[in-house]
Formats: C-alpha cells, structure tokens, sequence
C-alpha cells in the first residue's frame, strides 16, 4: 500500500540548530500517527513539514498532500466571521456543494458538543472556539489531517467526543496525524517520540522526581506515577513530555523538588 505520507531521513535546522534530525516516518490511509515530546522537541516543525507549510533542511518528503488539513496548536480563525460564515467557507475550499454545507457544518460543530454562541468567532470559551477549530479540520477533509494538540482547552467530555470524531474520520479513510501531551486518548495506529530531534516508535525517557510532600494533593497528568517513599517524601516518576507539566503541578501544590533524574 503506498503511503498517505512519508519522510526519509528529514531534518530541519534554523538559526544553526537542528530541530529535526534524520526523521523517517510513513503514514498509511485510515491511520491515526499519534507524536509525543517534551515542548521544544521540534513537534510543531515536524507537523510543518508534513503539511508542506515548512521545507526540510535536508532528506525527501513523499506523497504529501497539497491539500492538507491543519489545525494549529493556536486555533486563530479571523475574530471578526461568525461561526457558521467561518465553518461554510472552510467547506467549500474542500469542495462541499452549496446546499450540502449547512448540514455538514452543523453535524460536525453538533458532534464535537459545540453550544454556541453561533455569532462571531471572538465571543467563543475557549473550549468552544476549540471544537471550532477541530470541526473545521475535520469537516470535507478526505486525505491528510493534522491535529496540533486538539484536546487543549476542552473537558472530559469534549475530549471523548473529539476522539470519536477522530475516529470516524479514519474509518472513512482519512490519514490522521496528531500531537498531543501524555496518554492517548484514542486508538493510535503508531505512536512516536521525539526526543533530541530524533524520532522513534518506543516509550519515551522517564524521569523520577523527588519532592518533600505536605496536604495538598498536585493535579498530576495521567501518565504520571506518586510513590510515598517515607513520610512528607515522594517519588514521582514522569514521562519527559509531560515532566514540564508534572514539576509546575507539584510546586504550585506547595511542595518541595529535591532532585530530578532520568530513571
């Protein structure tokens, strides 16, 4: 089967830095390509250049889409459209027949738990610009869609129907490739790390934490593991792409970081 998408031995450097090295990946028709890194890991480069938005330092990009779906990790449509203008207009630059938009857009801003206002994009919460921005990316796409952090600014329940939209486009065929912080919450056909601009298809490297504890309880990311080693102690062990996240939850908590190691 020929690949949606793939990269041979890529690599991007800007300013004398390398952010991408020597990366290889394909990604295959009705797949979800889950990407994980700590922030700075070059994940937002990768997604450029797989949306051909970016052009490698060096290596060969394949079979990419010119006509790739994208939602940026910062979701910024023009403040001044409303809802229904905005999402009518991103599907017919899909090719969406005039009559059939109005039902497109509203089914896919319905099944993301999108609650209005339908006026101009800059009254939107957060959370509803975000489904916003996932529904425009997912809306008339039939090849390559590109999801930067999708889930940010939206609940638990978001979340799950986010998923489900994410899942039925790659029943449909769709090529997925999304980035996004600690544990999965759809069914990923691969997943990969980037970690000192390379990327491999393995768990990333994990970090133990020690901290002087008290009452307050941190609100940890998912993947990330509290062991009490001795009273007022713990060990925490964090995955690197979301220790960042792991050490600001423990100190705004009140406790006290010791050290910070690779395991």
């Amino acid at each position: 089967m020929t690949p949606t998408l793939r990269l041979d031995r890529v690599g991007v450097r800007r300013r004398g830095r390398v952010i991408l090295n020597d990366v290889s990946m394909e990604c295959q028709r009705g797949t979800v390509t889950s990407i994980h890194g700590a922030n700075g890991a070059g994940k937002s480069t990768l997604l450029g250049v797989a949306t051909g938005l970016m052009e490698p330092s060096w290596g060969t990009v394949q079979n990419r889409s010119t006509s790739a779906s994208y939602l940026p990790e910062r979701f910024n449509p023009p403040s001044g459209m409303n809802v229904a203008t905005y999402m009518k207009w991103v599907a017919g630059t899909r090719g969406l027949q005039r009559r059939a938009r109005d039902r497109a857009v509203s089914t896919a801003l319905n099944s993301l738990g999108f609650t209005g206002p339908w006026g101009p994009l800059r009254l939107l919460s957060k959370g509803n610009l975000q489904r916003v921005g996932i529904a425009s990316a997912l809306i008339g796409a039939t090849g390559l869609i590109v999801l930067d952090e999708p889930f940010t600014g939206i609940d638990a329940a978001g979340t799950d129907l986010a998923t489900r939209a994410i899942d039925e486009a790659r029943a449909m065929g769709s090529t997925l490739l999304v980035v996004h912080h600690g544990a999965v919450p759809f069914a990923a056909s691969q997943s990969l790390w980037l970690e000192e601009g390379k990327l491999t298809p393995r768990a990333p490297t994990r970090y133990v934490i020690h901290a002087l504890t008290n009452d307050s309880l941190p609100a940890l990311p998912d993947t990330t593991m509290v062991m009490p080693a001795s009273m007022g102690h713990a060990v925490i062990n964090s995955a690197s792409d979301t220790v960042e996240a792991t050490l600001r939850a423990i100190l705004s908590a009140g406790w006290v970081v010791e050290g910070v190691e690779r395991e």
